[in-house]
């Protein structure tokens, strides 16, 4: 499916990723930031992917599905202090799938907004 080089380090309840980059599913990913293993809402990373092929999950999903196209997007993961928030993690996705089609229906782009407080997820904002 692909490679990935990842630099990080190891700390006590973080998991600090300084640099994250690969070839997947016949394109690239790359991303940066903290996990902290603790206490999750405290994290703060990002992940960015360029024209990913759907057709390249065909071993795994079989044709039934009919992939095709390829993808590209990211994802902001965030803690927040802001007091209007539904949650102390915030998640931001933009998705560009314009050229990916499932059984030749196409898909076209996206953005949502989400937030997390370790027991509920709350989706803000969702727009396709």
């Amino acid at each position: 499916v692909g490679t990935l080089d990842i630099t990080a380090a190891v700390r006590p309840q973080r998991l600090e990723v300084q640099r994250l980059d690969g070839r997947v599913l016949g394109g690239r990913v790359s991303g940066q930031g903290v996990v902290d293993t603790e206490t999750f809402v405290a994290s703060d990373f990002s992940l960015e992917w360029d024209d990913l092929q759907m057709g390249e999950l065909r071993p795994f999903v079989g044709e039934a599905l009919d992939l095709g196209g390829g993808f590209s997007g990211s994802l902001r993961v965030e803690h927040t202090t802001d007091s209007r928030a539904h949650g102390p993690l915030k998640a931001t996705a933009q998705i560009d799938a314009g050229a990916v089609e499932v059984r030749g229906l196409p898909f076209g782009e996206g953005m949502g907004v989400a937030y997390f407080d370790g027991d509920r997820l709350v989706l803000q904002n969702l727009e396709v």
